[in-house]
């Protein structure tokens, strides 16, 4: 079976305090498994192997370190192929909350 895992990440750096944010990376990632169990194991460990560290532009020391598992998604299809579906997640939100209020809260990046 095909998974998909949210993991979650966290930048840590050496003169932190001086920021009024933190900076986290959210990852999707593609298992293969037996199991949901098994697949949650696999991608803890690539998360503990995916931690870096390393020197900025500003020669400031910045850590990634691996913080957990956030969720698994099975995938329904029996193959992958372009335009199969890899994750989905229903997002519950006030009535009356205006579009531009989801976006800010859930894609920063728009």
């Amino acid at each position: 079976m095909w998974f998909t895992v949210q993991m979650l990440f966290k930048s840590f750096k050496e003169l932190e305090e001086n920021e009024d944010t933190d900076t986290y990376e959210e990852s999707i990632i593609l298992i293969k498994a037996e199991t949901k169990d098994v697949a949650v194991l696999i991608a803890e460990k690539k998360g503990k192997e995916a931690e870096i560290a390393y020197k900025n532009l500003c020669s400031e020391e910045v850590k990634w370190k691996f913080i957990k598992v956030v969720d698994v998604y099975e995938i329904i299809d029996e193959t992958i192929e372009s335009g199969t579906e890899v994750f989905s997640r229903f997002i519950l939100v006030p009535q009356k909350t205006e579009l531009k209020d989801v976006l800010n809260r859930y894609y920063q990046e728009e």
